[in-house]
């Protein structure tokens, strides 16, 4: 069956083989070590520091993203997937007090990038977002 198709098709079943054989090698598993290091290191970064996650909310109809603020961030495993959890982070200044202190946790699969700032810097970013955010 296989020499009766067109070329065209053969050469596209090749290709194919051939593709799904390459990345099949970048999917290997991570050494639960190396995982565990790289977790330790990042962890390290947020210690003592205010945590803004840019978070994907997108479905199969919209692509939007949003920020999540934490203190007391760190990493934590269930199952097989790691949540960076935290306490919620909001100025003194801000009206959007709900969350404050609220225990947070966002699974790291839904995080699109990140910033680990110390609060003063953190309050210089929120001043400057306010300030940008009026015109």
């Amino acid at each position: 069956m296989f020499f009766r198709m067109r070329l065209g098709a053969r050469l596209f079943i090749i290709t194919s083989l051939l593709i799904l054989s390459a990345t099949s090698s970048f999917a290997e598993p991570i050494d639960e070590g190396d995982s565990k290091q790289r977790v330790d290191e990042l962890a390290a970064e947020f210690q003592g520091n205010i945590v803004m996650l840019e978070v994907n909310r997108s479905s199969a109809m919209e692509s939007k993203s949003s920020n999540v603020v934490i203190s007391d961030a760190r990493i934590h495993k269930v199952g097989d997937r790691y949540f960076v959890l935290g306490k919620g982070y909001v100025p003194d200044e801000s009206e959007y007090t709900w969350y404050k202190g609220v225990t947070i946790g966002v699974p790291w699969d839904s995080v699109l990038r990140f910033s680990a700032m110390t609060p003063d810097q953190f309050a210089e970013y929120a001043k400057q977002w306010k300030e940008h955010s009026k015109n």
